[in-house]
Parts: structure tokens; C-alpha cells; sequence
């Protein structure tokens, strides 16, 4: 139990085989003040966040970056689409979702009250903290059907965590070799952000990489969960509609 380091390049406590490099591509819909008119003056005059809880950036910023590879109008009006690389090199701080946007609880807080935080907040995963210490993870799927129990009997006290230096190439095969959704993301002691898949698809990497579970009705690779009466796994959406009072549900991506 406790914090686990996983990497590849570099010492870790829990190292992991890499799936070897990539590349993806990714396109970013960026507002432009309105009014501006057609042309390069949309680029500059674009908002731009490409990282969940990052700060607001221009278009100039990104012609700045090294992973800028263009950019279209539309689709519509005061919007223009920009086009990006990453590759299993990059870092995974240029990736992963910021500490401002985590969502983060106590050991005893009802699963019931966290599943309403996580979807207020638009989060599929939540930290358990103690005294400022992260002491479990928990997945929306964990919290399904778990009423007014607390966090702490359903939370993985075992956590899987990256240094915010790490690759993402590193991050993928960690996922990938762990079959997890998701790793804290470390600067020396302080969690500083959380790599998830939906971070690493933001950056074009292929499904194939990643190790997701499928819904076998929708084919949603969030919250996958197997059934517990079927030998066949479903999302929890699907699961909600076919809700029994079986709440034990089984382990969970």
C-alpha cells in the first residue's frame, strides 16, 4: 500500500517496459474576439487553453510552440481549430490536468456526497487526502451504488503516481502495463496535477496504447465496470439503466 513512483528512463520504485515512442496528432477550438476578420489576425486574436486547468493563452503563444502545426477557420463563426503534435516524449506537466481543477476529499466522506462532487465538477477520478497526504485514489465507478459509505472503504489505498518530469511515453506504458485510468502527477512531495487517459487521448495518443476497458452496449471506455450478475462489462451510465441491488460490482477501470 501507499505512493508508488512508476517510470521508465529514469529510477522509480515501480518501473515498467516502454510500449516504445509515438506520435499523435490533436485539434484545439479556440474562441476569437468577434469581429475580427477573416485571416491571420483570428490566430492572434484566439483563446486558447489546450490543458485542463491551465491558464489562458493566445494565438501567438502557439506559434510559439513547438508542437504548433497549423491552424484552419471554424468550424463557425469566431471560432478557429488548431492542430498540434505529441509524442511520447513530451513531458508529462505540458499534458497532464492541473491541481487547480483536481478535486480532492476526506477519507470519511460519504460516497454518495463524493459521486456528487465528481459530477459537479465534470471529474471521473478524485484524490483522497488526509492531513494534506494523499492517501488513496478513487474512480466515479468505485462510488457506484456505495450509498452514505465512507470513502475510505471503497478508495485504492495503493496509488500509482508520476513525476511531473516524467514522458508521457513513460505515463502510457505505466497505464497500459497497470491497467489503471490515471496517475498523480508528483513534484518532489507535492501532487501538482493528474495525467488521465482523456489527457493522453487529448494528445492523439492511439486507444490501442492506453489499455482502456469497453462497454460492451456503448463501447465508452469511461467507468467500465463488470456486471454483477453477467460475465460482461458495461459503463456506469449503462450500468445506472440496468441498476439491480447488487452493489458489489466487481473491480473497475
Amino acid at each position: 500500500m501507499g505512493v508508488h513512483r512508476v517510470g521508465t528512463d529514469r529510477p522509480a520504485e515501480l518501473r515498467v517496459d516502454s510500449v516504445g515512442p509515438f506520435e499523435g496528432g490533436w485539434e484545439i477550438r479556440a474562441e476569437v474576439t468577434p469581429g475580427v476578420a477573416a485571416g491571420d489576425a483570428q490566430l492572434s486574436c484566439a483563446r486558447v487553453i489546450c490543458q485542463k486547468g491551465g491558464d489562458e493563452q493566445t494565438g501567438n503563444d502557439c506559434l510559439m510552440c513547438g508542437r504548433y502545426r497549423g491552424w484552419r477557420a471554424g468550424p463557425g463563426r469566431d471560432v478557429v481549430t488548431i492542430r498540434c503534435r505529441w509524442s511520447h516524449l513530451d513531458p508529462v506537466w505540458a499534458r497532464m490536468t492541473r491541481a487547480g481543477v483536481i478535486c480532492c476529499v476526506p477519507p470519511s466522506l460519504a460516497c454518495d456526497a463524493a459521486d456528487e462532487l465528481a459530477l459537479r465538477n465534470g471529474v471521473r477520478h478524485l484524490l483522497v487526502t488526509d492531513g494534506g497526504e494523499l492517501v488513496g485514489m478513487l474512480c466515479r465507478c468505485d462510488l457506484f451504488a456505495a450509498g452514505d459509505r465512507p470513502v475510505s472503504e471503497r478508495m485504492s489505498t495503493e496509488v500509482f503516481a508520476i513525476d511531473a518530469g516524467g514522458s508521457l511515453g513513460e505515463a502510457v506504458a505505466a497505464m497500459s502495463a497497470l491497467k489503471i485510468g490515471c496517475l498523480p502527477v508528483f513534484m518532489q512531495s507535492m501532487v501538482v496535477g493528474i495525467l488521465t487517459r482523456g489527457d493522453l487521448r487529448r494528445a492523439g495518443v492511439e486507444e490501442s496504447l492506453l489499455g482502456a476497458r469497453y462497454c460492451s452496449s456503448c463501447r465508452s471506455p469511461h467507468g467500465v465496470r463488470k456486471h454483477p450478475r453477467l460475465d460482461i462489462e458495461f459503463c456506469l451510465d449503462c450500468l445506472a439503466r440496468e441498476h439491480s441491488d447488487d452493489d458489489e460490482l466487481g473491480g473497475g477501470d
